[in-house]
């Protein structure tokens, strides 16, 4: 879903907020609307990755995979807003984790 403004960024949250919707995102400044998961890219990976993609192109000219998926991602879970909603998870997957809001 895009969302073309601010506006009807926290009309959306408000309406999952009232029915206990978990929302999950692609960008961590949904966390601050009360988004429940981010999985975003992990920027630093991705700049290495682009690094070495450059590095081999500078290298031999060319590279055999034009389109490469992110080698990284940062993960944020809301775990407030999991309690709040009753929402069970696994204790040992808060490893994989990047952020935990609590």
């Amino acid at each position: 879903m895009i969302i073309g403004d601010k506006e009807n960024l926290m009309e959306l949250f408000k309406a999952c907020e009232a029915k206990k919707l978990p929302v999950f995102s692609y960008h961590d400044s949904f966390i601050d609307y009360g988004a429940l998961l981010v999985v975003s890219v992990d920027e630093p990976t991705i700049g290495r990755q682009a690094a070495g993609i450059a590095a081999e192109i500078l290298s031999v000219g060319k590279i055999d995979e034009k389109v490469q998926y992110p080698a990284g991602s940062h993960i944020i879970l809301n775990l407030k807003k999991v309690k709040e909603y009753g929402l069970h998870y696994n204790d040992s997957a808060l490893s994989a984790v990047n952020q935990i809001v609590e």
